[in-house]
């Protein structure tokens, strides 16, 4: 087995994952499958949509189709060609308490029908366990996990290694650096599907991050019922590599229809809002005409196209290095998922080790979360421990806005330097931003500094983080004399002038160029 990076951005990464039967491109999404109920044929699944995996339930295949599978095979089963990923029957046990199969025989099983990836029968600690309940199962899924390995004869499946612990981020570590050390291939997180029907995302990225942070990342993660396509941008940003999801054919049996951003009921749908073959081959009403089989089959397809719409997105967005762009507009698509994307305030420092220090794409202002964007923590880092190369005494903080927006301050700027040779000796330029705090001149050119974009009236959050570090650094910085200026009115200029006045009550403030020209020449910065 291999798992080799290709792109990466935030936590998220474009990754190949080799297995037997050929190879994962991830972020990747397995349809379950139910050999029971094949809404649409496992074949068709690879012929028709592209999905070269798929995953269904051993237990299942145990209780319902045991000889054929153990005689033919599990692909001869379903009638798939691709890689096919078993479940252990660990959900059951969650969901009803019991099941009809011992860990051991969960590997015979797996390895005599022939599956590709497979997964050890874990102990599932549900979403929210009694820490005692959940640490006996926690060990008992890496007892079974150890004793697991001497029972392996196939050495050419790839094994997962289920970590368990809920919400309880201690289990859950625990649980993660145990089955890290452990030789499996991938790494999959449980008792997470609770969570998922009761829209607990922030937990969930808890729970995601706590994981990433605990293994190896030269192994792939896999998030069990990972549910809605609106929340895949969330879970691959995050770190989860691959995933599985149930929804598209358990919707459509109650006739839901999945959008990128929720869902609908068929029977409010009133116009045409998506561009897939099934919406373009039938009109909404054209659709819940339809037989109840057909329509289901129908449904399912569309919900399919959806879920691949949204991977195809987030690749492109990684390519990019616009992921945070992308969940600024995705995560606004439900209260619970903008909590979650709060949230990343408290991974700053995951998503500073493993996000690109440079990109493709100019960074664009979304809103009041991108305070802790890694982008934005990193440079204000930086800017703690920078020293100019002249020590240059006096400092002349210009407001972002008027770089923007007026050119009279830019070609002053420039006029400066080419008059007076020795002007940083004396002088430190610096822009005060909105977005980044403060941007020095000698620096301005570096990415993502010159490479971004930001309304002309940033988020009261956003302003307030913002004046609050550039106050920060003019303090630590200890400059003889302070110049400001500004000839843009906006809130972020009105609001760092009140600020400054308070705490340097030396500081000049001016709008005017002639007047700055003469600050400067009291100053003996400029040659005349």
């Amino acid at each position: 087995m291999s798992f080799e990076v290709k792109e990466h951005d935030l936590l998220g990464r474009i990754g190949v994952l080799e297995t037997r039967r050929g190879r994962i491109e991830t972020p990747y999404m397995f349809p379950v499958i139910n050999p029971s109920k094949l809404i649409i044929p496992p074949k068709e699944l690879k012929e028709k949509f592209g999905f070269n995996a798929i995953i269904t339930n051993a237990y299942f295949i145990k209780k319902n189709f045991y000889d054929i599978a153990i005689k033919e095979g599990v692909h001869k089963l379903l009638d798939f060609s691709g890689i096919i990923m078993t479940d252990s029957g660990a959900y059951q046990l969650l969901m009803y308490g019991d099941v009809d199969i011992t860990p051991d025989e969960v590997i015979y099983l797996q390895e005599k029908i022939g599956s590709d990836i497979a997964v050890i029968l874990d102990e599932p600690t549900g979403s929210w366990p009694d820490f005692n309940e959940g640490k006996r199962k926690v060990d008992t899924t890496i007892a079974r996990a150890r004793e697991s390995i001497s029972l392996r004869k196939d050495e050419t499946i790839l094994w997962v290694a289920p970590v368990q612990g809920g919400t309880n981020l201690q289990l859950l570590s625990y649980s993660a650096r145990e089955m890290d050390k452990l030789p499996y291939h991938i790494i999959a997180i449980g008792s997470q599907t609770p969570l998922m029907m009761n829209y607990r995302y922030k937990e969930i990225s808890d729970i995601i991050v706590t994981v990433k942070k605990n293994v190896s990342i030269a192994k792939p993660i896999h998030l069990f019922g990972a549910g809605h396509p609106m929340v895949f941008s969330l879970m691959v940003a995050l770190g989860c590599d691959l995933f599985d999801s149930a929804l598209y054919a358990l919707f459509a049996q109650d006739d839901r229809y999945i959008t990128p951003t929720g869902t609908l009921k068929l029977e409010n749908l009133k116009e045409s809002i998506c561009n897939c073959p099934v919406c373009r081959k039938f009109s909404p009403d054209e659709l819940r005409a339809l037989p109840k089989a057909e329509r289901e089959r129908y449904l399912a397809e569309h919900n399919l196209y959806v879920a691949l719409y949204e991977l195809h997105n987030i690749k492109q967005a990684i390519y990019e290095g616009r992921l945070w762009e992308y969940l600024n507009i995705k995560m606004r698509s439900h209260p619970r998922l903008l909590s979650a994307f709060k949230n990343f305030k408290n991974f700053t420092e995951s998503l500073l080790t493993h996000d690109p220090v440079t990109k493709l794409r100019a960074i664009f202002y979304g809103g009041p979360e991108d305070v802790y964007r890694p982008a934005i923590v990193r440079h204000r880092k930086k800017m703690l421990s920078y020293i100019p190369s002249h020590l240059p005494k006096n400092l002349l903080l210009i407001d972002y806005y008027s770089i923007i927006y007026n050119n009279s301050v830019n070609r002053f700027i420039m006029k400066l330097i080419n008059k007076n040779k020795s002007l940083f000796q004396k002088l430190h330029i610096v822009y005060a931003s909105p977005l980044f705090g403060v941007i020095p001149y000698e620096l301005s050119e570096i990415y993502p500094l010159s490479q971004h974009e930001i309304p002309d009236q940033v988020d009261y959050e956003v302003l307030k983080e913002s004046i609050n570090f550039i106050l920060t650094y003019l303090k630590q910085k200890n400059y003889k004399s302070i110049i400001f200026y500004s000839d843009y009115d906006n809130p972020f200029s009105e609001s760092l002038k009140l600020r400054l006045r308070d705490i340097f009550p030396g500081i000049s403030i001016t709008n005017s160029i002639d007047e700055l020209s003469t600050y400067l020449m009291n100053l003996g910065v400029l040659n005349e």
